[in-house]
C-alpha cells in the first residue's frame, strides 16, 4: 500500500490528530488538493491510501489512545467527510484505511453499549463503504496495536478476526496466530468463504492494476540528479507559498537588519519523556539564517522561562511586564512548535510552555512577533493580543528559509490559512 493521504477534516481545533496533518477544514479544498496528490501517486505506480474513514477531526480525543467518535449527524457527515471520501472514491483511489473511529449516525450495532470503531463495524465497512459508496478498492486497517482498536473483544486475536468479518481486507500488524485462525474459521464454515473471495479479489485486482504481478517490475529506483533538484525546488516553492501572515496590526514587518538587528529568539516546545526536544534543536538553523543576514541574535532560549535565570540581561520573574526585555532588544521572536504526537497528548501548551504564553502576554506587544511552526491555532488560542503572528506549519529547513525570507521582505506572505481561525471556533 502506498503513502496515506489524509481525507480527515480539521473541524475541531482541539483535535490532537488532524491539525497540521490534515489538508483543510473545507471539503471542496480537500477534494481539489487530494485528487491531485492521489493522481500523482497512482500515475507513478503507487496505490494511494486515504484515511481515516469515516473521518477524523471532529472529536477532541486521539484514536491512538481510545476509540474516538465522529459525532456528526448523517446530514452533516454527507456534507463534510462523506463528501470528501465519495469524491475520492469516484476519482479512483485504490485504498482506504478506516480509523478506530465510530460514526454513531450510521451505526445501530453496540458492543457492551458502545458503537464499535469503523475497523470493527460491518455497518460502516461493508454496508456503507463497499455498499452504498461503491468502493471497489482495498480496505487496509490502521495499526491494530492502537488503543482505539484493542479491548473490544476478549482477546486481540478475536478482534483481528472480527475486523476481517466486518470488511477489512488487509491487516496492519496482526498477531502471528491471525492467518492460521482465519483459515480454520473459513474451512469450518464459521466465516463465509465469500468474505475471503471479496478480500482476495480486491487485493489481486489492485496488484494487477499496479503491475506488481509482472516479474520484471522494479520496486525502487534512485532519483536522478534532475529529479532530486526538482524535489528540492518544489519544497522551497511550496513553503514560500504556504507562510501565512495571520496579522500585523502595527505594520512591524518586514524586519530591517539595519534598524532591528538585535533580536531575542525564544523557542517554545514540549520536551517528551520518551526522548527528543520537541524540535527545538532545529531552530539553530533558523537562527543561522537570520545571523547570515546581519541580524544579531545573542541568545537562543529553550523554553522562555530560562529567560528568567539571566537577570543581568533579562527581567526577573518579578519585573513587571518584561519591560527590560523589550528595552534590550529591537524585536523578540517567539517560535512555538506544537505538532501531533510530539509528544503524545493534547496540542495545548502546558507546564513551562504554558508559562511562556503567560510571559508573552505580560510583555508590551510593540516588539513581539509569534511564529507557529506547527498548529495554526496557537496564535489565536494563546496570543490574540500579540499584534504580529505568523503561521508556517512545519519545522524544517525549507520552511525556516521561507519564513526568514518573508520576515525580511524578500518574498510576500502568500499563504492563505487552510482552516478557519475565528476566535468563536474555540467555543466548541
Amino acid at each position: 500500500m502506498g503513502p496515506a493521504s489524509r481525507a480527515d477534516l480539521g473541524l475541531n481545533p482541539l483535535n490532537p490528530i488532524v491539525n497540521v496533518r490534515g489538508i483543510s477544514d473545507d471539503p471542496a479544498n480537500a477534494i481539489r488538493l487530494l485528487r491531485e496528490q492521489i493522481r500523482g501517486l497512482q500515475e507513478h505506480g503507487v496505490a494511494a491510501t486515504i484515511k481515516h474513514f469515516p473521518g477524523d477531526g471532529v472529536d477532541y480525543r486521539d484514536q491512538h489512545l481510545l476509540t474516538s467518535c465522529n459525532s456528526l449527524s448523517r446530514e452533516k457527515w454527507l456534507r463534510y467527510h462523506g463528501r470528501v471520501f465519495q469524491a475520492l472514491i469516484n476519482s479512483g483511489v485504490e485504498v482506504i484505511m478506516p480509523g478506530h473511529i465510530s460514526l454513531p449516525a450510521y451505526q445501530s450495532e453496540r458492543i457492551n453499549g458502545f458503537p464499535p470503531p469503523a475497523t470493527l463495524s460491518k455497518e460502516l465497512l461493508t454496508d456503507l463503504l463497499k455498499g452504498r459508496m461503491s468502493f471497489r478498492g482495498v480496505i487496509v486497517s490502521d495499526a491494530l496495536t492502537m488503543g482505539g482498536f484493542r479491548g473490544w473483544y476478549p482477546t486481540q486475536l478475536e478482534s483481528e478476526i472480527q475486523a476481517f468479518v466486518a470488511g477489512t481486507d488487509v491487516m496492519l500488524w496482526p498477531s502471528h496466530a491471525y492467518l492460521d485462525e482465519l483459515e480454520r474459521r473459513i474451512t469450518s464454515g464459521q466465516i463465509p468463504v465469500e468474505r475471503l473471495d471479496d478480500a482476495v479479489s480486491r487485493i489481486w485486482a489492485l496488484k494487477g492494476r499496479l503491475g506488481i504481478l509482472q516479474d520484471d517490475r522494479p520496486l525502487f529506483r534512485t532519483l536522478t540528479g534532475e529529479e532530486a533538484a526538482f524535489a528540492g525546488s518544489t519544497a522551497r516553492n511550496v513553503c514560500e507559498q504556504a507562510v501565512t501572515l495571520v496579522r500585523d496590526r502595527r505594520q512591524m514587518l518586514p524586519l530591517s537588519p539595519a534598524r532591528q538587528n538585535k533580536v531575542l529568539l525564544v523557542g517554545v516546545a514540549p520536551i517528551s519523556n520518551k526522548g527528543g526536544d520537541g524540535g527545538l534543536s532545529k531552530l539553530g538553523h533558523f537562527r543561522s539564517l537570520l545571523e547570515a543576514r546581519g541580524v544579531f541574535l545573542p541568545f537562543l532560549f529553550f523554553p522562555l522561562f530560562s529567560m528568567w535565570i539571566t537577570p543581568t540581561t533579562l527581567p526577573t520573574r518579578t519585573t513587571a511586564g518584561g519591560s527590560r526585555s523589550t528595552q534590550e532588544y529591537d524585536r523578540i521572536i517567539f517560535i512555538v512548535i506544537r505538532t501531533p504526537h510530539n509528544p503524545f497528548g493534547p496540542l495545548q501548551l502546558y507546564d513551562l510552555e504554558a508559562q511562556s504564553a503567560w510571559a508573552v502576554n505580560a510583555m508590551p506587544k510593540e516588539k513581539v512577533i509569534v511564529v507557529s511552526l506547527g498548529s495554526p491555532y496557537i496564535g489565536n488560542e494563546y496570543f490574540e493580543r500579540v499584534d504580529t503572528c505568523i503561521n508556517a506549519y512545519s519545522n524544517d529547513k525549507a520552511m525556516h528559509e521561507a519564513v526568514v525570507r518573508a520576515l525580511l521582505g524578500d518574498i510576500p506572505f502568500n499563504g492563505i490559512s487552510p482552516v478557519a481561525l475565528d476566535k468563536e471556533i474555540f467555543s466548541l
